[in-house]
């Protein structure tokens, strides 16, 4: 993502000097049977970032859905070309995906960030991608 799209989402969310993040864009791929349960955004940067997830393909059943800052439970079915940003940690929003029954979901998750200072989340995350282990494998014989 570029500059001119993080100076947009500084205007968005009122967060100014957003960039984006030296943390790699995911690309993933949920069929049926799977899902995500409740959780929060691991930090992986200190403040904690903003991700940005574009829904690129949305042929499923399933729902995004969050607790907003006062404890409703709200839910969208998110559409392709569609754009979700969800701030990081306790001050983020408790979300999931529910279980696709039928059809599938893909999505780009961009991290964007306002500062360098990574958390050992960061590391842990990046070595959670498979090229990586064995990469990570591979350094430590």
């Amino acid at each position: 993502m570029t500059l001119s799209v993080a100076a947009q989402l500084s205007d968005l969310t009122g967060q100014y000097a957003l960039k984006p993040s030296e943390y790699p864009v995911e690309l993933r791929h949920y069929p049926a049977r799977s899902g995500m349960p409740w959780h929060r955004d691991d930090v992986l940067y200190l403040p904690a970032q903003l991700e940005v997830i574009l829904t690129l393909e949305n042929t499923s059943d399933s729902l995004t859905e969050w607790r907003d800052a006062n404890g409703q439970h709200e839910g969208i079915w998110t559409e392709p070309n569609s754009i979700l940003l969800v701030r990081a940690g306790e001050h983020g929003p408790l979300h999931r995906v529910t279980t696709i029954r039928r059809g599938e979901r893909t999505i780009l998750k961009f991290v964007f960030t306002v500062s360098d200072c990574k958390t050992d989340s960061f590391a842990v995350h990046l070595d959670s991608f498979p090229g990586r282990r064995v990469a990570t494998r591979r350094t430590r014989r």
